[in-house]
This record gives structure tokens, sequence and C-alpha cells, in this order.
């Protein structure tokens, strides 16, 4: 038994979950793929580039495991048993382009008011096609869902300097700018936290903003919006580096 788990020990494997790994998941080096999803490395906020954990025994075991472990994958995020839910979604982000055939089963947990911020962590990291997927969420009959997948749209990290190189940030930002046609609309969207969330979140476009400015000025200048959402697009003029007319008046409402 030494002989077998010292390359395990020596690997940086979960070796503790080594010797009986459950029947039905996928096996990869002698572990469970619950064993390896539960010693993934946390990539910052989600917004590190993946790839720098590339050689990540636990990384490379994920994605050894390949499509077979979507299903397992994606039952843990509904159903956090064997791993918790926070684990199963690295285990899908880790997956990368492997995780695609499971956009049906993300767009339905977009559409889950408990598991939209999971799906949007992932398909935000799968490319353009991930993206448009995305933007499935600003038709949910579910006001939070729209509210929650219009903010995960934004990429403030990218105004940290410690993360000004960061990859996924930056591709991300070059893939997302088709959904501003969609953000807008949500502007005129009969929930206020919805209204709101689509001003916050064109605020965060600033290599469109003259596309998203004058959107956030008609807003803003309609005194039959909101106050509160006019209140939010005023501030995110302001972060675009605009500065309206109405600012003063804008602010005492």
């Amino acid at each position: 038994m030494y002989h077998v788990l010292l390359p395990l020990l020596l690997m940086g494997s979960p070796a503790a979950f080594a010797s009986n790994p459950p029947r039905d998941e996928p096996v990869w080096g002698g572990c469970s793929l619950s064993a390896w999803v539960r010693e993934l490395p946390v990539p910052g906020e989600f917004d590190q580039d993946r790839e720098q954990y590339a050689t990540n025994v636990a990384v490379r075991a994920v994605r050894r495991v390949g499509t077979n472990a979507l299903p397992f994958l994606i039952g843990w995020v509904q159903k956090p048993e064997k791993v918790s839910r926070m684990d199963a979604t690295l285990g899908l982000v880790f997956l990368g382009d492997a995780a695609k055939p499971a956009f049906p089963q993300l767009i339905g947990l977009l559409n889950n008011e408990e598991l939209t911020d999971d799906a949007s962590i992932v398909l935000r990291r799968l490319g353009a096609d991930g993206v448009q997927a995305l933007t499935n969420g600003f038709m949910s009959t579910n006001s939070p869902v729209r509210a929650a997948t219009v903010l995960s749209f934004c990429s403030q990290p990218i105004n940290d300097p410690k993360q000004s190189n960061d990859v996924e940030v930056i591709r991300f930002q070059q893939q997302r700018a088709f959904a501003i046609p969609g953000i807008v609309a949500l502007l005129r969207d009969p929930k206020y936290e919805v209204g709101a969330a689509a001003a916050f979140a064109l605020g965060d476009f600033n290599e469109e903003a003259n596309v998203v400015a004058p959107a956030l000025t008609t807003v803003l200048n309609d005194t039959n919006t909101d106050a509160r959402i006019r209140k939010v697009a005023l501030k995110s003029l302001r972060r675009l580096g605009i500065r309206p007319k109405e600012d003063d008046n804008a602010e005492r409402k």
C-alpha cells in the first residue's frame, strides 16, 4: 500500500480520498473526482487567469476527467454533497471549453435565483459563446435573476492596479459589448432593482462610453423614471468621466 500511495503523496494529491473512491464517480490517478475538486485552487475572486494554475495537480486531474465530470459538477452545484457549491463551480471553471456541452444546464441554473451567481461565474469564463449564453438571464421572469445577471457583466477588478494585467477580465471586457443593447433595455424594467442594476452596470463600460452615455443621460433627464434609478445613472456617468449639465439638480433630487 505504501508504494501505491507514495507517488500520489509526492504529487500533492488528496491521498486521504484515494483508497475507496465512490464507484459511480470518474477516477483519475487513484482519486475520485470529488476528491480532486476539493483540492482545486481558488483563482483570486474568480477573475485571475485560469491558465496560471494549469500545472496544479488537481486542475490537471479535473481536466483529464473532462466532459465525464459534467453530470457530477452540475449536480453538486445544485445539491452540494461530496463537495461544496463553490468547489463544484470551480471545477466547471477549470474545465474551460470542456464545460461548453453543459450550456443548457448552466442556462437553467442561471434562471434559478439561488444559483444565478454560480452559473454566471462559469458562463462568463467560457468565451464569447458563454458570455452570449449569459444574456439569457435578461429574459428571466424572476427580477432578482435579471438584476444579478446584469451585474455579472461588470468587471470592476480591472480598475485595481494589482489586477490590471488580468487576462480573464480583459478577455471578458472584449467579449461583453454585444450585451449593451440588452442592458440598456433593462433600464426601463418595471422593477426598480433591475433598472438600478442596469444603470450601475453601464457605468462599467468605459471603452464603450460613447454608446452607453446617451442611454444613461436619457434616463437621468426623464422625470418619469424612478428617482433612485436616475441617481444611479448620474453616478455611472461620473464613473465614465462625464459630468452632465443637470448634475447639481439631479444630485439634490
